[in-house]
């Protein structure tokens, strides 16, 4: 906007400069084909006038760049308004210089506001019926011959010059404008063109954006579900680290539970042997028989507390090695005994064991702890009174172990996550989710593999490979 009325001041300030120019030399023209005409009807005054008229003209032309655009429309309005006037109040209604009325408003309105012009029209219109009604009236009077002026060559050099300002004003401002709109409209068009680039270039450079956030923001979730997944993983790791270190601890603790039970055993073992002795030396046969159910109790206790102390030492066994020759029934057979008191009262363990001949070398403890894990979850499985049933055979280069339960059986959208560390379906306080997953680890580090095959409310089978050289 500020740029568009610059440009149209610039084209006024054009218009009235060349007016200007064009008004001074053809003010001077006509004063110069004038002057015989008021010399001969004795109008000196207005010879004066004209000439200062003209004088001004040159003068505002001459300065014009330095002079403001109220300033020459003032002067111009003024001259005009005198040029015209003055030949009006010497022959009236037939004068000349009436013609220059028109560009008054014209002027009038380049320099100043629309009120402002209309207030000098005004004026002008105002003066020019004055003088008429003078003239009409006989209060001033022309002592022209009007037939003789209209045939008189200066008069009609005159209306030619006069007529040609006004034309040639006319043009210049239509030429000015009209150039100047054809320059604001292309200018229109250029910042149109220019905005419609612009916004083309905006919306792609919006899509490029878009896409690029869209594809930081991907980034973001993909790293921080990896970081999510890292810490989860880390979480894992301490805990079953810190379960490992449990465990660890336990077989230390087991193995000096066991240690210290095997020296009294052994103490009562002695002494059910030194009294068994005694009684045979000192009792007759009667007594000694009566005798003989509380010492093969005695007997029992003894050995099956030394089964136990076996089973512990099996357990607690901290060994990374995987050359042991391992023995999967004595194995079993002490993860039953370690279990029997949860066992006795509710579950039937049947054992159907091969009797072909094989040798599997692996860890020792390692498996006590995984097939420990597997049967007491198959125990916990059964709610009040059930059946495990554990079945050995040799199938290729392979020790099959297979143990069924007729428990609760699992879920089958969740039996393939109760491998999962920390998973469980027990209640909160009753277990840590990390027993089979402790199981499936050692089984798979011990190149063996594990399988589960359960229906809910029937019953869980796992089947474990090993395998035998």
């Amino acid at each position: 906007m500020q740029s568009s009325n610059k440009e149209i001041n610039a084209v006024i300030n054009q218009i009235i400069n060349k007016s200007l120019i064009v008004g001074s030399i053809i003010g001077l023209l006509s004063l110069i084909a004038s002057l015989k005409f008021n010399i001969q009807n004795n109008y000196i005054i207005f010879i004066v006038f004209d000439l200062f008229i003209v004088a001004s003209f040159f003068i505002v032309a001459l300065i014009r760049n330095k002079l403001s655009l109220e300033i020459k429309s003032f002067i111009i309005i003024t001259g005009l308004f005198i040029l015209s006037l003055d030949s009006v109040f010497k022959v009236g209604v037939f004068a000349d210089s009436k013609v220059l009325i028109i560009l008054i408003p014209v002027f009038a309105f380049l320099g100043y506001t629309l009120k402002n012009t209309i207030i000098i029209y005004t004026c002008v219109i105002i003066g020019f019926i004055i003088l008429g009604y003078m003239h009409i009236n006989g209060i001033i009077v022309s002592n022209v011959d009007l037939s003789q002026r209209s045939l008189s060559t200066s008069a009609w050099i005159n209306n030619t010059l006069l007529l040609s300002i006004v034309a040639f004003v006319v043009i210049i401002i239509i030429i000015k404008f009209n150039n100047t709109f054809l320059n604001l409209i292309t200018d229109l068009k250029n910042k149109n063109n220019q905005l419609e680039d612009y916004k083309n270039n905006l919306e792609l450079l919006i899509q490029k954006r878009t896409k690029e956030l869209e594809i930081t923001n991907n980034e973001l979730k993909i790293r921080n579900n990896e970081l999510k997944t890292t810490v989860n993983k880390l979480k894992n790791t301490q805990d079953s680290l810190i379960q490992s270190e449990k465990m660890a601890l336990l077989g230390v603790l087991s193995a000096g539970v066991a240690h210290e039970i095997n020296n009294p055993l052994n103490f009562i073992q002695g002494g059910i042997a030194g009294i068994e002795m005694f009684f045979e030396d000192n009792l007759e046969k009667q007594q000694l028989k009566k005798i003989s159910p509380y010492l093969d109790g005695m007997k029992e206790g003894v050995r099956r507390a030394a089964n136990i102390v076996t089973s512990l030492n099996h357990f607690s066994r901290n060994s990374d090695s995987a050359t042991e020759k391992c023995d999967i029934h004595v194995i079993i057979d002490n993860c039953l005994t370690m279990l029997n008191n949860k066992l006795k009262h509710k579950v039937e363990v049947i054992k159907n064991y091969t009797k072909q001949p094989f040798n599997l070398i692996c860890n020792d403890g390692k498996i006590h702890q995984a097939m420990l894990n597997i049967l007491s979850n198959a125990e916990q499985a059964i709610d009040k009174k059930g059946i495990i049933e554990i079945t050995t055979t040799i199938e290729q280069k392979n020790i099959k172990i297979v143990i069924r339960d007729n428990g609760c059986g699992i879920k089958q959208e969740i039996i393939s996550r109760i491998s999962d560390p920390f998973f469980t379906t027990k209640e909160v306080g009753k277990g840590t989710g990390l027993g089979l997953s402790i199981a499936y680890q050692i089984i798979k580090d011990l190149h063996g593999t594990i399988k589960h095959i359960s229906k809910e409310s029937e019953g869980t089978t796992v089947i474990i490979l090993f395998p035998i050289s």
